[in-house]
């Protein structure tokens, strides 16, 4: 009887313990994302970008990506920039995009094409602009189709949910008559 008393006082002590050791080395409980943690370097058009991967060690990279690796929005089709920087939707696409480069990305493979790369080398992604928007799953690319500097390409690489809502964030964009749709 008395072995088991300070059997279960032995377990409740090391449970008080690991609470404490994780207060103190700051876990608070958040779950970390699968996402590649990176930021935006250089930004082409509205869905061509150059970013850079915090973690530089080729074994904790994507698939098929380097530590700075131009990537492509998928299902977002590219608008074409302008001769001329003028206040062209092209010209505002990218300055939209331009917005997020204070800013920690989270790069995520589409689900159907982890490593799958156009003809000009860059890799699909799927970037989320914070924590919050990748936890949500609202990415960068469903944002710039809702708010009207991109078109929807309906892609094999993504799934049907993403493909739907990206398809439904630029319904919205048009009938609202944002960005390209405002004319």
């Amino acid at each position: 009887m008395r072995m088991r008393q300070l059997m279960r006082l032995g377990a409740l002590c090391a449970a008080a313990l690991m609470l404490c050791s994780c207060d103190f080395l700051g876990f608070d409980g958040d779950i970390e994302p699968d996402g590649w943690e990176c930021s935006l370097k250089t930004v082409t058009s509205n869905n061509l970008m150059q970013i850079l991967f915090w973690e530089t060690d080729d074994y904790f990279l994507p698939e098929g990506c380097e530590a700075r690796q131009e990537i492509r929005l998928a299902g977002v089709k590219e608008l074409e920039p302008p001769l001329y920087p003028d206040d062209s939707d092209a010209w505002n696409a990218k300055e939209y995009v331009e917005t997020f480069k204070s800013q920690t990305l989270y790069f995520e493979p589409p689900e159907n094409g982890e490593g799958y790369k156009d003809p000009s080398g860059a890799v699909y992604a799927l970037l989320y602009p914070d924590y919050d928007s990748y936890a949500d799953k609202v990415s960068l690319n469903e944002l710039i189709l809702r708010n009207g500097w991109g078109e929807y390409e309906e892609s094999s690489l993504l799934s049907w949910s993403e493909n739907d809502r990206f398809e439904d964030a630029e319904r919205e964009a048009r009938e609202a008559g944002r960005g390209i749709w405002s004319r």
